[in-house]
């Protein structure tokens, strides 16, 4: 079989579309995108919140967040660690939580018009992404 040049040229083109097709498709099928999440948590006063998990970014991921809770005077803590569960890209996903023994950490004097935010701070710490 003889190939003209037309026909080498003509096949080396639709190789090249082939490939750049598979280039393009490849990523969607890998899921080959980076994560971008960010946990955003809330909590009242007897120790009951949640965070939800934004990913921003074009592929799956997870997060883990620890939130602290410390009494400003005594400095003791309590704390819980909670993790986000897989977040596809451009999702949230909301996880609920509970920090045990935080009314007893963070007792405030009702009467005289505290909460429990005027005894103790509450913080999270976001763990770097395996």
């Amino acid at each position: 079989m003889n190939l003209t040049p037309i026909d080498v040229h003509l096949r080396g083109i639709i190789i090249l579309l082939l490939c750049i097709i598979a280039l393009l498709a490849i990523p969607r099928y890998l899921d080959l995108g980076l994560p971008a999440i960010e946990g955003s948590c809330t909590m009242n006063g007897i120790g009951a919140g949640t965070c939800e998990f934004l990913n921003s970014g074009d592929g799956k991921g997870t997060q883990t967040v620890t939130i602290t809770v410390t009494n400003c005077r005594t400095r003791a803590t309590k704390e819980t660690t909670l993790y986000s569960g897989v977040v596809e890209a451009k999702d949230v996903r909301t996880r609920p939580f509970n920090v045990l023994g935080i009314q007893e950490l963070c007792a405030f004097q009702y009467d005289h018009g505290e909460t429990w935010r005027d005894v103790c701070d509450f913080t999270v710490l976001t763990h770097p992404a395996d």
